[in-house]
């Protein structure tokens, strides 16, 4: 499941819309916040402040195997 897949369930299960985190993440336009579900460019900054929104917090769990990876992991 990628980032803005847990996003999207996120901001569901919290009766939320995908508009509603315009003002939250600062974001001028509908099409940019879109962009940014589409192309995954998710800032840690900008997790946390979701996060906040929906009453959740975040942990991140790096990893080091093969290649250098995060576990985005969203708490309810």
């Amino acid at each position: 499941m990628s980032n803005s897949a847990k996003l999207r369930y996120l901001i569901d299960a919290c009766g939320m819309k995908q508009a509603d985190l315009m003002p939250i993440l600062q974001m001028g336009s509908k099409q940019s916040l879109s962009n940014k579900f589409v192309n995954e460019r998710w800032s840690l900054d900008d997790v946390i402040k979701i996060a906040e929104a929906t009453g959740s917090y975040v942990s991140v769990w790096w990893f080091f195997l093969a290649l250098d990876a995060a576990v985005l992991v969203l708490f309810l």
